[in-house]
């Protein structure tokens, strides 16, 4: 590494302290600055920083119910009405179908032993080892880990969980996948980076013989002026959807609705703050 290497490093990782300590307390983050510190970074998931969030128990961002998004669009996804059963303790997981939904940075949503109560097969990813334990510790799980493999493994062999970084993970051995549950993963990436994760999903969905899989992929997104606010999360626009998905897949956009101005990011933005759920299928 070189003197000015060593220099670039050090700034940078100033500037993400800086900003991670203004992301804690709600400060905004002007788009110029966040793109300052991921147009240098050689860690576009920022999974330390994530496991720094998990370590501190800074997570606002999970949901303590099943995703409403989830709940009103499965149907349309999978073709089968579901119940909205709570999930606790006692949730039994009996498969019922052979599809499997790929849950991409899974943290410890309660999505997952939902969908398992209705007879799925998950695979997960997340590079937290907290939020998995944690999953595993308040949905009684029974997760086993392999080193080698880098898999959780429980739910009666229903649930895997890979742990590790999506860009690490070798996506297409275990795909590819019947149904996307893009909760969060998508909106988490810094914008230089969207690219990268667009080949990830692709290798997730395609099959060996490099053709289309047959997939259904449900995208939760925030849409906001990008110069107010650096997020996570991170704004999709229109430009976004025509830039990664249009070319590869139908896009249809299937709920929207305006945050509240009291929310985090609304409040952080400035001004008009909306969630579109998208859903996606192959051209």
């Amino acid at each position: 590494m070189t003197v000015q290497q060593v220099h670039v490093h050090d700034r940078n990782v100033g500037e993400r302290t800086n900003i991670e300590r203004r992301v804690k307390s709600n400060v905004p983050i002007k788009m110029a600055e966040a793109n300052s510190v991921t147009e240098n970074s050689s860690d576009p998931f920022n999974v330390a920083y994530w496991k720094k969030r998990w370590e501190e128990n800074q997570v606002g961002f999970h949901r303590n119910e099943i995703n409403p998004y989830l709940l009103r669009q499965i149907e349309l996804v999978t073709g089968q009405k579901l119940t909205a059963e709570p999930i606790g303790d006692t949730a039994q997981f009996v498969e019922n179908s052979k599809k499997t939904w790929f849950v991409p940075l899974c943290g410890k949503t309660m999505d997952i032993p939902y969908l398992l109560s209705q007879g799925f097969r998950v695979f997960g990813l997340e590079a937290a080892k907290l939020a998995i334990e944690a999953l595993d510790q308040e949905h009684s799980l029974c997760l086993t880990y392999n080193e080698e493999t880098k898999l959780f493994t429980g739910a009666d062999g229903l649930l895997q969980i890979y742990m590790g970084d999506l860009f690490d993970c070798p996506i297409e051995k275990f795909g590819p996948f019947d149904y996307v549950w893009d909760r969060g993963s998508f909106v988490a990436l810094e914008y230089p980076f969207r690219s990268s994760y667009i080949e990830v999903m692709q290798r997730a969905l395609k099959k060996p013989d490099g053709s289309w899989y047959n997939f259904k992929y449900l995208m939760d997104s925030v849409q906001y002026d990008k110069s107010k606010f650096g997020g996570p999360p991170r704004s999709v626009d229109d430009e976004d959807i025509d830039k990664f998905f249009k070319s590869w897949c139908s896009v249809q956009r299937v709920e929207s609705e305006v945050l509240p101005e009291d929310s985090r990011v609304a409040k952080a933005v400035g001004g008009d703050t909306f969630v579109h759920i998208y859903f996606l299928m192959p051209l």
